[in-house]
């Protein structure tokens, strides 16, 4: 059974939530704290995803790639935008506070080693939960014909 705090959660996301495709009404009920953010994600998704197939100048940019190299993701992102800033510039970026500290507290530092930590230790507490989560929002996908990762992404030279 849900708990009261799941049983909360998807009585915020019901509005939005059901009326986007693939999720419906149904999707909504004994929801656990973990599918419920699920839930969103696949909203949010779903939503993402209809609006990269309706414009073309719209691409992806996975954060696994932007931790991996990101000068070469803001490189890619001027250029695709036509944005003509110097490399240096953008390497200089990269390389600064942006990508070293916390984007919700900028007093704590992060990098792409404390991203996978973090995801560590979430799966550790997680684990069940989560791959119930994610077998979950993989149905969901798969029932609304979406895939789980766009095809449209910022190219890297």
């Amino acid at each position: 059974a849900a708990s009261t705090s799941a049983m909360s959660s998807a009585s915020q996301l019901a509005g939005g939530v059901a009326s986007t495709p693939p999720l419906g009404p149904d999707d909504l009920t004994d929801l656990t704290e973990a599918r419920a953010a699920a839930c969103l994600w696949v909203a949010q998704h779903a939503r993402f995803m209809a609006a990269l197939a309706a414009d073309d100048r719209l691409v992806a940019l996975d954060c696994e790639d932007l931790f991996a190299r990101p000068a070469e993701a803001l490189i890619a992102a001027a250029g695709h935008f036509g944005l003509e800033l110097p490399v240096s510039l953008l390497a200089d970026a990269a390389a600064g506070p942006l990508f070293r500290q916390h984007a919700k507290d900028p007093r704590r530092p992060y990098d792409r080693e404390a991203r996978r930590a973090e995801l560590a230790e979430i799966r550790r507490r997680l684990g069940g939960e989560l791959d119930d989560a994610t077998a979950w929002a993989a149905e969901r996908l798969e029932r609304g014909g979406l895939p789980a990762v766009p095809e449209q992404r910022l190219g890297f030279a």
